[in-house]
């Protein structure tokens, strides 16, 4: 192991509470258990307890304003740090993104080459066929004429026995270690009306948004407005 290496694998960050932060905490802890055997069975059981929230608040600010005291320099650092690795990391995805571009055209271009030349082998093939049929066919109607019956059943049989037959062109396989191909399905929306009431979500968004300015005024099939108290505390 190098000197480096093993300087890199020895540093660690030391990270401890502030003296204010302790003693937050400890408050905290102090609430916590007090908060827990809460009953309100009186007026002044619940002004008391909303007193207990307002320092709930109060504490809870503080140990954020001293979280952040400590976390906003390392943000500050890590998103420095990150801006110089980011330009060169980009130039590498947008590298690979390029070659994989340019395999895959050339992947496409060969399956279009094999399935053109299977599509000309295959024409070729049933005009063989064709031509065959017909000729037995001509041959069936002279033995007709001839009034030889027999001959001209087992030429018809014969021609509608003929196949199609064409050689099947095999896609060319170009491989290299450590690389693969594999199909990703995914999917584009032709047309938002044909598509299943079980593939469409509703969209929430607007509805929590209706919920806030109309109320219930607004009603809208398969869907209930409604409201729940929600207790606010300030300090």
């Amino acid at each position: 192991m190098t000197e480096d290496k093993k300087v890199a694998k020895e540093v660690k960050v030391l990270v401890a509470l502030t003296p204010n932060a302790v003693s937050l905490a400890s408050q905290a802890a102090e609430i916590i258990n007090k908060a827990k055997v809460v009953k309100v069975t009186s007026p002044d059981q619940r002004t008391n307890i909303l007193e207990l929230a307002k320092k709930i608040k109060t504490v809870s600010k503080g140990l954020e304003d001293e979280r952040l005291n400590t976390t906003r320099p390392m943000d500050a650092a890590k998103k420095e740090i990150m801006s110089l690795y980011q330009e060169p990391l980009d130039n590498l995805i947008k590298a690979e993104n390029i070659i994989k571009k340019a395999v895959l055209d050339f992947d496409r271009e060969e399956r279009r080459k094999a399935e053109e030349m299977q599509a000309k082998l295959r024409a070729e093939a049933e005009e063989r066929a064709r031509k065959e049929r017909e000729k037995l066919e001509a041959q069936a109607l002279k033995a007709i004429d001839k009034g030889k019956e027999e001959k001209a059943e087992q030429l018809i049989e014969q021609a509608e026995a003929v196949q199609t037959f064409a050689p099947v062109i095999q896609m060319p396989v170009h491989k290299a270690q450590g690389t693969s191909v594999r199909q990703v399905w995914k999917y584009r929306i032709t047309d938002v009306n044909l598509i299943p009431r079980e593939y469409m979500l509703p969209n929430e968004k607007m509805l929590g948004a209706m919920a806030k300015s109309t109320h219930d005024a607004v009603k809208v099939p398969g869907v209930e407005f409604y409201s729940e108290d929600s207790l606010a505390i300030s300090v």
